[in-house]
Formats: structure tokens, sequence, C-alpha cells
């Protein structure tokens, strides 16, 4: 099994809110001793090597990842993982690394975010700007 995360945090984050809702540090921790107590919870080469042949696939064996590379991996993740004993796999987007590009879903969720922040003279001074950029009609 593979379990595909993309973040934890404490607080709804503004570049992943409109996205996905994030687990709190606390629901993952729930979600490590559920996981550590009923699975046996592999590193990336032991599911290699599975994979390969190379030793039995476990029935209980469980993969732990991380898509995207936020910045809470490092900062709340990892010292969670570190802290149960528990390997987990990271997947670095290399261009996202501070910000030098951000990726299409998160500039979303930021846009949204930045406009429901905006009072109504604000956002519908707005809206034909949007429309005429991405040839919409969207109603005020």
């Amino acid at each position: 099994i593979g379990l595909v995360y993309h973040t934890i945090s404490p607080s709804p984050l503004d570049h992943l809110r409109h996205i996905y809702p994030a687990k709190t540090p606390a629901m993952f921790e729930a979600d490590l001793a559920y996981l550590k107590k009923n699975f046996s919870v592999i590193s990336y080469p032991e599911y290699l090597a599975m994979q390969r042949g190379a030793t039995p696939v476990a029935r209980d064996a469980v993969l732990i990842t991380f898509d995207d590379g936020y910045r809470e991996c490092s900062t709340i993740v990892a010292p969670l993982l570190e802290k149960d004993g528990l390997p987990g796999l990271f997947f670095v987007t290399t261009d996202f690394l501070d910000n030098r590009v951000l990726f299409y879903r998160n500039k979303y969720s930021l846009s949204v975010a930045r406009i429901q922040a905006m009072s109504p003279e604000e956002t519908a001074a707005l809206l034909p700007i949007i429309n005429a950029r991405f040839g919409q009609d969207l109603p005020g």
C-alpha cells in the first residue's frame, strides 16, 4: 500500500486550502500510530527490493510518501516520522524550491484566497479584467 500525502500543517495554508485540505500534526500522528500498530511501514529501499523480487512482498507493507516538497515536510513531517522511528519518501519538485516557480494549482489557491479577502468593490473592479484576460464572461 502506498499512502500519498502532500503536507501537514496546524492551520490551513493559502497556497493549498482551495486545492485540498491538509491534515493537522495531531491527525498525522494518529495516522502514524495506527500504521505502526497495524502495518509494516517500509522504506523506499525495502519497497524497491520487494518490487525487484529480492525480498518477498509483505502483505502488510505500507510506504508513506509526500509529494511536492512543501516546507512542512522538513519542519513538521520529518520530525514526526523520526520521533516514531518511521521512514518516509519525499518527492521534491526542484523547480518549486524557494518558490522559483509556483505550481499552477498553488497559484489558483493563492488567487482564490486573495479574491476572497477583497471587498465587493475590489472584486467588481477585478472581474472585467479577469474576463478580458481569460476570454470569459463570468457574472458579477
